[in-house]
């Protein structure tokens, strides 16, 4: 189910147009400026390795409300044609589990070659060096300048999973009021057990 939301319902002021501009979210964060202070390190992916139960719990982060984390997302809508391609009209922004903001928006090439805004966003958060997603969401504005909130596609619920163990439990944000653990919206997610004899 898409989510519409109405311009009062999320309203990007005209200062954070101007944000959005310098490259900050709408909410006045820089984007990929720390939200609080880094109270734990995440493990090292070699860390990681050898004690795989280290990705597996979040730690305690900055609460950064739905409608945050939107309007960081609208900040960075930008649509551009490019031939008949449209770039840059899905936007996409998360917080990690230590806070940062991160946003990327979508690039529509041909032969299947272009990507999702949350591959843009995630893309910016792993050269950052984080690999942890709290929540994440994805917008869209059509032709009558009404927005919606998008649910991620399964390439990326999958993308989002791959990125880090503990991303089974990132929230994802369905609307202003509405989120899930992508754990809900990946079912069946885990590695198989090996067939039985009887099965």
């Amino acid at each position: 189910m898409t989510t519409v939301l109405t311009a009062a319902e999320v309203h990007p002021t005209a200062a954070d147009g101007e944000a959005g501009a310098r490259g900050h979210a709408g909410n006045g964060v820089e984007v990929g400026a720390r939200v609080g202070h880094r109270a734990h390190r995440t493990p090292s992916r070699r860390e990681r390795r050898r004690d795989p139960a280290a990705s597996c719990t979040f730690r305690p982060v900055p609460k950064v409300s739905n409608d945050e984390l939107i309007a960081a997302a609208v900040a960075v809508l930008n649509p551009h044609l490019v031939g008949d391609r449209l770039f840059g009209d899905v936007a996409a922004a998360l917080v990690t589990d230590i806070g940062t903001q991160f946003v990327g928006v979508c690039i529509d090439t041909g032969s299947g070659t272009g990507f999702c805004a949350e591959h843009a966003a995630i893309a910016a958060m792993i050269t950052a060096g984080e690999y942890r997603i709290a929540r994440i969401v994805a917008v869209w504005r059509d032709e009558h300048d009404v927005l919606y909130v998008l649910p991620p596609c399964g390439r990326c619920r999958e993308f989002i999973r791959q990125v880090d163990d503990g991303n089974i439990d990132t929230e994802v944000v369905l609307g202003r009021e509405r989120s899930a653990a992508l754990a809900d919206l990946l079912p069946e997610h885990e590695w198989p057990a090996p067939l039985g004899g009887g099965d």
